[in-house]
């Protein structure tokens, strides 16, 4: 998600906050660190959710 937020412009601490916020809102706080590439397509699905919000559209 991090290179989504740079994508918009977004960096620094306010973006590591939002998406632990927004990570934290689709209950996939605890895989903060875990490649995506490990999770399951429901997961996946909720991750996209997730990014969609990240530059405040």
């Amino acid at each position: 998600m991090c290179v989504h937020g740079r994508l918009y412009g977004l960096g620094g601490r306010s973006l590591r906050e939002k998406i632990m916020d927004l990570l934290e809102f689709v209950d996939l706080k605890e895989f903060t660190f875990k490649r995506v590439r490990y999770f399951s397509d429901g997961m996946r699905r909720r991750l996209e959710i997730a990014r969609s919000p990240l530059h405040e559209p």
